[in-house]
């Protein structure tokens, strides 16, 4: 969450994405990321292993509050960001994809196709909303690649998927009880 902070919604692939081959969310990232109906997002290695530097240099304990884009604040009091930022730097890369429009979205989620090599994590179903969390783990115990698919009741479809390199199930614990914090 703090890293697509970071990052401007807008932001541009570099010239050579990674190839979506035997990867359903690259696949799906490489034919909607210039569709104008889709926001997308892609965030390198090389990216995130410059903000997790940024996190190195922060300190152990920042207390304060991030100005965003709206005029809103997004308060970050008590979080420990060198545990956030060391979390981060094991991330090799994140695709994101989101539209508002409908019929983009079922086109999206039927390219997508089942997510048959994941194993699901959780579900989530509110008042017509369809969270699920996929995860592929090697060996159990490290996450090679988390995937989460969103479905609104309005017509939205959210895609997420961010792939890492010895990323534990306790990593994921840590991050989200630092981003659960005041």
């Amino acid at each position: 969450i703090m890293l697509l902070a970071v990052v401007p919604v807008s932001a541009q692939l570099p010239s050579e994405v990674p190839s979506g081959d035997n990867d359903p969310v690259k696949g799906l990232y490489q034919k909607y990321e210039n569709n104008p109906k889709v926001s997308s997002i892609y965030i390198s290695a090389e990216m995130i292993r410059l903000v997790s530097m940024l996190g190195d240099m922060a300190g152990d304990n920042v207390s304060g509050t991030v100005s965003v884009t709206d005029g809103g604040s997004f308060g970050i009091e008590d979080i420990d960001v060198a545990q956030v930022f060391s979390i981060l730097g094991k991330l090799k890369g994140l695709y994101l994809l989101s539209t508002e429009d409908a019929p983009t979205a079922e086109a999206m989620e039927k390219d997508l196709g089942g997510v048959g090599r994941y194993k699901e994590l959780m579900r989530v179903k509110d008042s017509g909303d369809d969270l699920r969390f996929y995860y592929i783990s090697p060996d159990g115990e490290h996450v090679e690649e988390f995937l989460m698919k969103a479905n609104t009741d309005g017509g939205e479809f959210t895609v997420i998927q961010f792939q890492a390199d010895s990323l534990t199930f306790q990593d994921i614990a840590r991050f989200a009880a630092e981003m659960s914090k005041e």
